[in-house]
């Protein structure tokens, strides 16, 4: 599991690639990778795919299974 932040990174990619591969305007690619906004249901699904699965859709609620092993 890898926040889009931290894959951006590690592929030496940045925002503006995320918008344009995503349609977006900048800032609401901006707004997805520092985590001040989830993305919807598909385009989270999408980022999945785009990243061959190293950004999960909970890296975006940032849970973890440790966390999910203490809430039960």
């Amino acid at each position: 599991m890898v926040s889009l932040k931290k894959y951006l990174e590690q592929t030496n990619r940045c925002v503006a690639d995320l918008a344009r591969d995503f349609n977006v305007i900048h800032c609401v690619a901006r707004r997805w990778v520092n985590g001040e906004v989830i993305p919807g249901r598909q385009t989270v699904e999408k980022i999945y795919e785009w990243s061959g699965g190293q950004v999960e859709p909970n890296d975006f609620y940032n849970i973890n299974n440790e966390e999910r092993k203490n809430d039960e």
